[in-house]
C-alpha cells in the first residue's frame, strides 16, 4: 500500500509548485490515517470494503466534516485506481460510495457559502483599519470591489493596476507564481469607489503589491488572517473570505445585469456555443455600469 501511494505521487505529480505541496500533503495525510486503522501496510488487494468503513469511521469519530472524509476517500480511491491500472487488479475500489451521515454534504453548493450582509462587511474594514498589517484592509477592499479571488489579488503585479486608462482596471491574468481557476479568469474589471481609491494609494515600492502574500503560500497565510478576522463579526459559519464574491453576485443579479455580465466580472465561463466564443467580450465601460449600482445594492 505504501508503495502505491509513492507510485501515485510519482505519476499525477503536479507541476505548479503550489499545487505540488498541497498534493504531496493530501496524499501524505490520507496515508497516515490508513496505515493507523489498517495497523500495517498491506497488498491492496487485501484491502476490503469493510476496511475502507472503518477508515471513513475512524475520520468521522475524530470530528471530521463529512465533506472532508468524502474528499479524503476520493484521494485513496484515486490510488487503488491507478495502482489496479498498473497492476491488471480489479478497478472497483472500496473506498468509492461510501455513504455519509447528512451534514455540510447534504448541502447544495449554493448553500455551502452564504453571501455577507452590509453589516458584516461594514464590520471588517472597521475591524481591518487597526489591523496589525495594512495590507489587510488593502485586500478586503479590493476584493469587496471587484469581486475577485483572494489569489487573484494576492499575486497583482503594480502593472496589472491600469489606473490612467480611459477606464481604470485591474488586468487579472496568469502568472508564474500564481495560476488561475480557469480559462475564464482572466479578465479585466472596473476600479470604481473604495476600490479605486485604494489602488491609486497602494505602494509601488515593488514589483509586487503584495510580497508577503503572492507566492507559494501566501494566499493561505492571507486568507487565515481574513478569516481570523471575519469569525469575530460574521453572522453564520457559512459565511467565508469567499462569501465577498457571492456578496457581489447577488449585487448584479438585483440590479438587472445579464448573466454573461455578472461571469465577465466575477471570471466565470460565458454562453456556451457562439455566443461565447464570438467577439472582444463586454467594454469596460460595461462592466463599470453594471459594478457601480452592485456594491450599492
Amino acid at each position: 500500500m505504501c508503495e502505491a501511494f509513492e507510485f501515485y505521487l510519482e505519476e499525477r505529480r503536479k507541476q505548479d509548485p503550489t499545487e505540488r505541496h498541497q498534493q504531496e500533503l493530501a496524499i501524505a495525510r490520507v496515508r497516515t490515517i490508513a496505515l493507523k486503522v489498517l495497523k500495517n501496510d498491506r497488498p491492496l488487494t487485501e484491502i476490503k470494503r469493510q476496511d475502507a468503513r472503518a477508515i471513513r469511521d475512524h475520520m468521522l469519530g475524530t470530528g471530521v466534516k463529512p465533506i472532508t472524509v468524502k474528499r479524503r476517500l476520493s484521494d485513496l480511491s484515486a490510488v487503488f485506481r491507478l495502482m489496479a491500472l498498473e497492476h491488471d487488479l480489479d478497478p472497483r475500489s472500496p473506498f468509492t460510495g461510501l455513504s455519509m451521515p447528512q451534514d455540510d454534504e447534504g448541502l447544495s453548493r449554493r448553500q455551502l457559502r452564504l453571501p455577507l450582509s452590509d453589516a458584516v462587511i461594514n464590520a471588517m474594514y472597521d475591524r481591518l483599519a487597526t489591523a496589525r498589517r495594512p495590507e489587510f484592509l488593502q485586500v478586503w477592499t479590493l476584493l469587496h470591489h471587484t469581486g475577485a479571488r483572494l489569489s487573484e489579488i494576492a499575486g497583482l503585479e503594480a502593472s496589472d493596476l491600469r489606473l490612467n486608462d480611459d477606464v481604470p482596471h485591474v488586468l487579472i491574468e496568469p502568472k508564474p507564481w500564481r495560476r488561475l481557476k480557469n480559462a475564464w479568469s482572466e479578465r479585466r474589471v472596473p476600479l470604481v469607489g473604495k476600490g479605486l481609491e485604494v489602488a491609486h494609494a497602494l505602494p509601488r515600492t515593488t514589483r509586487l503589491l503584495f510580497p508577503r502574500y503572492a507566492e507559494a503560500r501566501g494566499p493561505d497565510s492571507l486568507s487565515q488572517a481574513l478569516m481570523k478576522h471575519l469569525k469575530e463579526v460574521r453572522e453564520n459559519n457559512r459565511q467565508t473570505v469567499h462569501s465577498l464574491r457571492h456578496s457581489l453576485k447577488d449585487g448584479l443579479r438585483n440590479t438587472g445585469a445579464p448573466n454573461d455580465l455578472q461571469n465577465a466580472i466575477l471570471g466565470h465561463e460565458l454562453s456556451r456555443g457562439v455566443d461565447g466564443a464570438y467577439g472582444s467580450g463586454f467594454s469596460l465601460d460595461r462592466l463599470r455600469d453594471a459594478l457601480r449600482p452592485a456594491l450599492e445594492a
